[in-house]
């Protein structure tokens, strides 16, 4: 775990390598949640999830904008559109919210 004053990263390591990645700033905006493609289907993303909320990293409202790909994942952790999806330099996302995640 890496703790900065407003982010904390979460990294799941498999072989000495990064393979999975949580951020999260101020308890309130997932940043980052990225899990290797070689390493996806395995549960890392789900364990790296579960850490982070049982060790207090989430507060009662969580926010992200979501790669459209990862809509899906995001659904599945509780997560729910709160507009239509849009487009912000060259890149479209979903922002999507989750309370007490």
């Amino acid at each position: 775990m890496i703790i900065s004053e407003r982010l904390v990263f979460l990294l799941a390591t498999n072989d000495h390598a990064i393979a999975g990645v949580l951020a999260i700033e101020d308890k309130s905006s997932i940043k980052y949640f990225f899990v290797d493609p070689a390493q996806q289907k395995m549960g890392l993303g789900k364990r790296l999830w579960h850490f982070a909320k049982r060790n207090g990293e989430f507060g009662p409202t969580l926010k992200v904008r979501s790669s459209l790909f990862a809509v899906p994942v995001y659904q599945r952790l509780g997560f729910q559109a709160t507009e239509p999806a849009s487009c912000f330099n060259g890149l479209n996302f979903q922002a999507m919210v989750a309370f007490s995640p």
